[in-house]
């Protein structure tokens, strides 16, 4: 059986994927879910304006990772690299 049959249940599964989210993660108390196409990226739903938020701030810090590489300026890091460098 599908789990989502008609338009209404599909706009409805990124909110009921976020409140599980919430609901079996030890911890948490935000989610949200980002969805990420060939032209965008955009947060499609979440469990509080918190969660917006922290969305914005790294798809914008993404946004200009990608656009350094783009360019050829900007080299991609190793894990270990971007932990010490982030804090």
């Amino acid at each position: 059986m599908p789990l989502c049959t008609t338009t209404a249940d599909t706009s409805e599964m990124p909110a009921a994927v976020c409140a599980e989210a919430v609901r079996v993660v030890p911890g948490a108390d935000i989610a949200s879910v980002t969805v990420i196409d060939d032209r965008a990226a955009w947060t499609a739903a979440s469990t509080e304006e918190r969660a917006i938020e922290i969305d914005s701030q790294l798809l914008a810090l993404y946004a200009a990772v990608v656009t350094l590489e783009l360019s050829g300026r900007g080299q991609p890091r190793s894990d270990e690299a971007w932990c010490s460098a982030s804090g």
